[in-house]
């Protein structure tokens, strides 16, 4: 899934999957590609989804709005600016 390959940064398979149009958010659950590449500072695999998949990676961020742990939040409380 994207997810676990943004997670783990494997670049090769995420461009796979993004180019293959595989989502970056499963319905139905919370997790997504975006806030996975963060939590463990994946930012190749951010940077990546953001070029291939720019308004995508916005929306997945702009629905998390509201929820407790969100990408955003975890940038900042990280101050992983690189992902910010």
């Amino acid at each position: 899934t994207t997810e676990l390959a943004a997670y783990y940064g494997l670049e090769q398979a995420l461009v796979y999957l993004l180019d293959h149009r595989c989502p970056l958010k499963k319905p139905g659950t919370e997790k997504n590609a975006v806030y996975s590449a963060v939590t463990n500072g994946q930012h190749g695999s951010l940077k990546l989804m953001l070029e291939r998949r720019p308004r995508e990676v916005r929306q997945v961020i702009r629905n998390e709005e509201g929820e407790c742990v969100s990408t955003f939040w975890l940038t900042m409380t990280r101050m992983d600016f690189a992902a910010a």
